[in-house]
């Protein structure tokens, strides 16, 4: 396995930053996540998933003009029964959704994430992690009003 990390990624003022960190070649995210060098709440993951079987990207709102942002991915060459299985939801207004996508049988959860789509300041990820080992828990906060769409992402493999 190798840990793969992004380049640091520095928002400006109400800045709505992506990071992605990507696999080498020949292997497969098997999980994955993000963190901020920021100390307050100025910062907030508002989207956190694999983005296909060879990229792992996040997303924050920054409020702060210096903090930094580094999304990562742990990668290995592609273990049987690999699959990466989606939920999706799209939530009308003020919710807070929350997404449970389960692995085949035969498999056990490895990773996942929570994408949000557009992603913005009125949404932050609540929960992302290991659920029973069959599946993956994605919850966000949304006080955006009007449609958005999340999906729930586990990855999977015997």
């Amino acid at each position: 396995m190798s840990p793969e990390t992004s380049e640091p990624v520095t928002g400006g003022w109400r800045a709505h930053t992506p990071a992605t960190a990507s696999c080498p070649t020949g292997t497969v995210v098997l999980s994955g996540g993000a963190f901020s060098t920021s100390d307050t709440t100025a910062n907030l993951l508002t989207s956190v998933a694999p983005l296909g079987p060879h990229r792992f990207t996040a997303s924050m709102a920054n409020t702060s003009n210096v903090d930094q942002q580094v999304t990562f991915a742990v990668c290995a060459a592609k273990p049987a029964k690999y699959a990466i299985v989606s939920q999706s939801e799209t939530d009308m207004g003020v919710d807070d959704p929350a997404l449970t996508p389960v692995c085949p049988a035969g498999t056990s959860v490895l990773g996942g994430g929570l994408q949000v789509v557009n992603p913005g300041f009125d949404i932050a990820i609540a929960g992302s992690l290991d659920e029973d080992r069959h599946g993956w828990f994605g919850e966000a906060v949304n006080q955006r009003a009007g449609a958005t769409t999340f999906t729930g992402q586990a990855i999977c493999a015997a």
